[in-house]
């Protein structure tokens, strides 16, 4: 048989297409072009298949990536409230340390005072 476009050939010319007459009384397909055309429909239908898994994937890829930038933006923004967390607490032990050492030396001034008072007695 003549290439088709649909074998991958060149289109038929209407110089090699036989007329609808002769269609008619044309001989059926060889059992080897009937066999090429079954491996050929076969091969096209796995390649469906392929491809429609490929997207499949891309989309499942696609949707991972997206998660993935959401979990990242989330974590910088939980990283940020942790290290605004760390500042604060920083600050209070600052002042907490000032606050001890006041109390420190008030305590030491306390003890000097109530030492003499004691070594006048």
């Amino acid at each position: 048989t003549p290439p088709t476009k649909e074998s991958g050939g060149a289109p038929a010319t209407p110089a090699t297409t036989p007329s609808s007459s002769c269609k008619e009384n044309a001989a059926p397909p060889s059992r080897a072009d009937a066999a090429r055309e079954r491996v050929h429909r076969e091969r096209l239908a796995a390649a469906k298949d392929d491809a429609a898994d490929a997207r499949r994937r891309v989309s499942s890829l696609e949707r991972e990536i997206a998660a993935a930038g959401e979990s990242k933006a989330k974590a910088a923004a939980s990283l940020k409230r942790a290290e605004a967390s760390l500042k604060g607490i920083q600050g209070r032990l600052k002042e907490t340390d000032a606050a001890f050492e006041r109390h420190r030396a008030d305590a030491a001034r306390e003890l000097e005072t109530f030492a003499a008072e004691l070594a006048k007695t």
